[in-house]
């Protein structure tokens, strides 16, 4: 059986389109594959994305919700840089007891296992009469800072000149103190 020359180039002009065609086939169902899976990465960029917004909307929103109970428990802790103000405040409760303070001595310890806070040692004097040292041990006590009244002594001093005995109450107490800014959010 021959094959006239005619019907070979048929042959091979079908071949040659089929070889066209099935290239083309998998050129297009390449491209479809890459560019589904270019979609499907893109999508999940953006779950991940509105995941990620989310998550920041809820963090901003519990940021203000506890922006009071932030800001009360800050008042517990004695600034980095408020020192002065807390041994002033001491001093005012001094003055509204009706008693003579005096700040003895100041010593900073630091605190095991933390590097945002350290204790601040005060030894407070207090000279007044008996009720007025009291009402003033009672208002050291109360006063929001994280601390604690170590010892305190207690004496009845000489009667002075007007024949009143005055007391003095000797107080060390212990209160934290930040040492580093805390991080804060812009309100």
């Amino acid at each position: 059986m021959k094959i006239s020359s005619q019907s070979r180039t048929l042959l091979l002009t079908a071949a040659l389109f089929t070889l066209a065609a099935l290239s083309a086939y998998a050129f297009l169902w390449f491209g479809i594959k890459r560019a589904n899976e270019r979609a499907s990465l893109l999508g999940n960029e953006i779950e991940v994305a509105e995941r990620g917004e989310q998550e920041l909307k809820a963090m901003k929103t519990l940021v203000s919700d506890t922006k009071p109970l932030r800001e009360k428990l800050d008042g517990y802790f004695i600034p980095a840089d408020g020192a002065v103000v807390f041994f002033e405040s001491v001093e005012a409760l001094g003055a509204a007891a009706g008693v003579s303070v005096s700040l003895e001595s100041v010593s900073v310890e630091p605190l095991p296992d933390s590097a945002l806070a350290e204790t601040v040692r005060v030894v407070v004097r207090a000279e007044g009469q008996f009720a007025a040292v009291l009402r003033f041990l009672a208002l050291l006590e109360t006063t929001p800072h994280a601390g604690q009244i170590e010892q305190f002594s207690f004496v009845a001093n000489a009667p002075d000149k007007k024949g009143s005995s005055p007391w003095r109450a000797d107080v060390t107490i212990r209160v934290l103190k930040l040492t580093a800014p805390a991080a804060r959010t812009p309100s």
